[in-house]
């Protein structure tokens, strides 16, 4: 009975003895060198200022139709210019919400896009940790979350190699 006390206590020494491992990632290295952020980053930037041109060429549509109604004016009585106006007015409003819509529409593929990939990130951090036996993997960035860590801490590298291949 003594010997398994002993065996046992010997146990509970040798496991709360041992070091638990930790590593980081510098996130901005990898959001500056993950290939498929950088791509979808691109992707729907030019998606957003192709949405901006198409609001620039609505506003410039709207001058000039406000500029020839104003020239229109003139010929037309009080009730024909009303009626012009309100019909003028509704359907810019139908366009202004067509264009809040696909504007809408974008910031949620967008996020959808960012979570995705996000989840990507994650998984592929917590298998390299799981391999190689990490407790914790921190993340460091530019707010300094970690002040100070060792170089041969910092698993970057692998995880962008790990994601990069995955394309």
């Amino acid at each position: 009975m003594k010997k398994i006390f002993v065996l046992a206590f010997g146990a509970f020494l040798l496991l709360s003895c041992q070091e638990e491992k930790t590593a980081f990632v510098n996130n901005e290295t990898l959001q500056d060198n993950f290939e498929a952020l950088k791509e979808t980053t691109q992707k729907f930037e030019k998606k957003r200022q192709q949405l901006q041109a198409k609001i620039q060429q609505h506003r410039q549509q709207w001058q000039e139709k406000g500029q020839e109604f104003q020239e229109k004016l003139k010929t037309m009585s009080q009730a024909q210019a009303q009626k012009r106006q309100d019909e003028l007015l509704q359907e810019q409003q139908k366009q202004q919400e067509a264009l809040r819509q696909e504007d809408s529409s974008l910031a949620e593929s967008m996020s959808s896009a960012q979570d995705s990939l996000e989840r990507v990130i994650k998984k592929t951090i917590k298998d390299i940790a799981k391999k190689r036996n990490y407790t914790y993997v921190f993340g460091m960035n530019r707010d300094f979350n970690i002040l100070y860590a060792d170089d041969g801490k910092d698993i970057t590298q692998e995880v962008l190699k790990a994601l990069n291949s995955e394309d």
